[in-house]
């Protein structure tokens, strides 16, 4: 019982939903990631207390983004929502320019603007992308579109492109990713059922993947060059592992990542990118929205803030708390493991 779709995509949908990804993710990663704190730092004072803050009201903005937008999806409207979603991305970044020139209430505005707006577009493309695409390549598309995202925020920093140009570029991408819809036409309405979307399954890889993105989020300290072309090769590995069924493993090898980053930072940025992929995936297979949401909300948001508030501020993450993860995850692994054995040799006996 693999939940896998059968339908047959024309290249130019393949172009259009790779873009979009791509470009969405460039606006997380890129702009609501780290342009926005670039632009907001003449203001940041108490650079510790007052990035937290602006931390937190973006993973609040993700928060609510991804839980109003799964509660409205319609997939009769779900081209013209795609539209919008990203205009309002746009205009979350065109805001990032008037940052610096006003109060922290303003940035405060600006951040949960663009955190809320970040958290409606990627429900909504990710609760597109089954209908559209199907399941069969979709971890590629995926990774490719995230490690594609990283790769241009790589470029930016290797040609030390202004923060401003930064958003501006951002800006015009976001909005012309708007006019992708009418490309992006639902094909085949269905959901998985498979076990890991079930109530227990679900909350098995909600927990598993908070805790991979979570930490690693928690441990990351700044980018460097090795470990953004890391980040970015082990996004598009961890797709094309997807594609193949790999799902159980990847959680443990992500957490394993999160302790070697321990020792080599570029470590935790490829757990942290090939997490996010985890993510994506696991949400745009399912096929749910409000599942969807649940995981924008929950591993991005919630995700993002713990990174925020702790990241570059905060000590070490006890080894305690990172062996006690490892522990959880390998148990949750296997026990999904088993349950999508039971679920498929039921399957066969009724066969």
């Amino acid at each position: 019982m693999r939940g896998d779709t059968d339908f047959n995509v024309e290249r130019s949908t393949w172009v259009a939903a790779g873009a979009v990804v791509a470009i969405g993710a460039l606006f997380g990663v890129g702009f609501v990631g780290g342009t926005l704190f670039e632009l907001a730092q003449p203001l940041m004072i108490d650079a510790g207390w007052r990035a937290r803050g602006l931390g937190l009201m973006v993973a609040l903005g993700v928060a609510s983004g991804s839980g109003l937008a799964g509660w409205r999806f319609n997939l009769l409207r779900a081209q013209a929502q795609l539209s919008w979603a990203f205009r309002g991305c746009a205009v979350g970044a065109a805001m990032g320019l008037m940052v610096a020139t006003t109060s922290w209430s303003m940035v405060l505005a600006v951040a949960g603007v663009a955190g809320f707006s970040l958290g409606w577009m990627a429900v909504v493309v990710l609760a597109l992308l089954r209908p559209t695409v199907g399941t069969v390549g979709l971890g590629g598309i995926l990774g490719l579109g995230v490690g594609l995202a990283g790769g241009i925020d790589w470029i930016f920093a290797e040609l030390a492109v202004s923060a401003r140009s930064e958003t501006i570029i951002t800006a015009f991408l976001v909005a012309t990713a708007s006019l992708a819809a009418p490309f992006l036409q639902p094909q085949e309405p269905s959901v998985s059922p498979e076990s890991e979307y079930r109530a227990a399954g679900a909350l098995r890889w909600l927990i598993m993947l908070l805790g991979v993105v979570g930490l690693a989020a928690m441990e990351f300290h700044g980018a460097s060059t090795a470990g953004a072309l890391l980040g970015g090769c082990a996004a598009v590995a961890t797709g094309l592992a997807l594609d193949r069924g790999w799902r159980v493993v990847l959680p443990v090898i992500g957490l394993a990542l999160v302790v070697l980053g321990r020792f080599w930072g570029g470590a935790t940025e490829a757990a942290l990118a090939g997490g996010v992929v985890l993510a994506l995936c696991y949400a745009a297979r399912g096929g749910r929205s409000r599942s969807i949401a649940t995981v924008s909300g929950v591993v991005g948001g919630l995700g993002f803030g713990l990174g925020s508030i702790w990241s570059g501020t905060g000590p070490p993450l006890p080894a305690s708390l990172l062996a006690g993860t490892a522990v959880v995850i390998a148990l949750f692994a296997a026990w999904d493991e088993l349950a999508r054995r039971g679920a498929a040799a039921r399957v066969n006996a009724k066969a």
